[in-house]
């Protein structure tokens, strides 16, 4: 804050409009977010898909342990699995959009994620894949170090840093009035989201 106040106040002398970035580390962060496994921080998709053949004999696909994304996947960390879909493979090894299914929905699919187990009938015989898809917090840090990259498309993360600064301005009345004074546009130069490259990861 203090160096906020000095930059406000000799901008001030100068005759020059101040502008600020929305966060004091870049990417944005907060520093009120401490817990890596808060889902306001910026979030991975990460998927497994599992091989399945259903014959005449054998039409049931099932899990006794829900499989988990292999890699970069934390399995210390709070996750969420968020999807389970299935897909028929075709022989180019392609596969038919029209035979994809949210097994989350299926009336022929049974997923238990306290006991981590899964049953479900295939609507035919053939070979099928059936993904994964769990959210996990990647735990980037703020290029300068100490704060965690909060969700850029999370609504309760832009609050978060929304909170910041009027916290920020309620303590120190000094700022606020040299920023209302002074203080011009708040930006994001840039988002930066891909510093951290995951090839299994969804997104």
């Amino acid at each position: 804050n203090q160096t906020m106040k000095w930059a406000l106040d000799e901008a001030t002398k100068c005759g020059i409009t101040l502008d600020f970035t929305l966060s004091q580390m870049w990417p944005l962060s907060v520093p009120a977010i401490t817990d890596v496994n808060d889902t306001r921080l910026e979030q991975g998709l990460f998927y497994k898909d599992v091989a399945f053949t259903a014959t005449d004999n054998q039409m049931v696909y099932q899990e006794n342990s829900l499989p988990i994304p292999d890699g970069n996947f934390n399995t210390e960390m709070e996750s969420e699995l968020v999807a389970v879909t299935a897909a028929q493979k075709q022989s180019d090894g392609s596969y038919d959009s029209t035979t994809a299914i949210d097994l989350m929905k299926d009336q022929n699919a049974t997923i238990d994620q306290t006991a981590g187990t899964i049953t479900w009938t295939a609507p035919k015989e053939g070979d099928w894949t059936i993904f994964y898809i769990y959210r996990q917090s990647t735990g980037v840090m703020a290029k300068a170090g100490g704060t965690y990259v909060i969700d850029h498309t999370s609504k309760e993360a832009t609050q978060a840093l929304i909170d910041c600064w009027e916290e920020g301005f309620r303590k120190d009345p000094e700022l606020q009035a040299l920023y209302e004074k002074n203080g011009g546009s708040v930006y994001a130069d840039s988002l930066e989201l891909g510093n951290q490259k995951k090839p299994e990861a969804a997104m």
